[in-house]
């Protein structure tokens, strides 16, 4: 079968000015350093953000839902097949998706973190070292988007726990654990990222029908040492230690099966490096 390309460009190709974007946030926090527990703070932020006249990519699929809902659209002009001389239907050779103003976002969430430093044990020539542990978490509420005039589904959608090829993947649940530890010239750290599942939106472009993508755990593990007298630090590791394998997204591209923002497609992989300071 042929394959459908698309490439970007400008919004005059659909007669549109662009226009700036315009918005505002509302951010409350807290931070709590008890005096009971040494070593441990943790701070609470709620967020709220506001957009209008969003600027962003428009999606093929976006393109094409719309023509079809309204063959007058001027999203239709956007498609070229190949035969556009006799303008009827046909085998499609290319999509344009311009920047456009995508109507207006609001989005809402929590941000939490905690850390914590270990206190230091000294047992004498058997010091294991000092330790610390972080978790960083991400709540994302609402990722609401009402959309511009002339757009298929003209109601506000919550993408907040979805995956769609114009928004992406917005999970409702992110978060990293980390725990560090150093000793003298020697230092290393296990690092666990989580993703939470989502569902993935017309992941059926025939019936249109969504379909589930599980939650992820990445773990890496990192060692390294320092050399002051040459004021350079090595560092190995690994990233994906237990070589998990992203979630398919069949629909996400011509070219690729994977949302290679969100998720490690290369499965394990080993790297070092040298950091030199002048």
């Amino acid at each position: 079968p042929l394959q459908v390309n698309t490439y970007y460009a400008g919004a005059s190709t659909v007669g549109a000015r662009l226009k700036p974007e315009q918005g505002k946030s509302i951010d409350l926090g807290f931070v709590y350093n008890p005096s009971w527990a040494e070593g441990v703070s943790t701070s609470v932020d709620f967020w709220h953000i506001y957009l209008q006249d969003l600027l962003t990519p428009i999606a093929a699929s976006t393109v094409l839902n719309a023509c079809f809902a309204n063959n007058s659209s001027p999203f239709c002009s956007l498609i070229h097949r190949l035969d556009d001389t006799t303008k009827q239907p046909g085998n499609i050779r290319v999509i344009e998706t311009p920047v456009v103003n995508l109507g207006n976002l609001s989005t809402s969430g929590i941000d939490f973190t905690l850390n914590y430093k270990i206190p230091h044990f000294d047992l004498g020539s058997a010091d294991p070292g000092d330790f610390k542990a972080a978790l960083a978490t991400t709540y994302t509420a609402t990722y609401k988007n009402n959309p511009a005039p002339g757009l298929p589904g003209g109601e506000t959608t919550n993408y907040a726990g979805t995956y769609s090829q114009q928004f992406g993947n917005i999970t409702r649940w992110r978060g990293t654990l980390t725990l560090n530890w150093q000793k003298g010239n020697w230092d290393a750290q296990w690092q666990s990222r989580y993703i939470n599942h989502a569902t993935n939106l017309n992941a059926d472009v025939v019936t249109g029908a969504n379909a589930p993508m599980g939650s992820v755990i990445y773990h890496s593990l990192q060692l390294g040492y320092k050399v002051p007298s040459i004021h350079t630090t090595f560092d190995i590791g690994v990233d994906n230690l237990f070589d998990h394998a992203p979630p398919l997204v069949y629909q996400n591209g011509g070219n690729y099966n994977v949302d290679v923002a969100t998720y490690d497609a290369m499965g394990r992989y080993y790297w070092a490096r040298a950091t030199v300071k002048f």
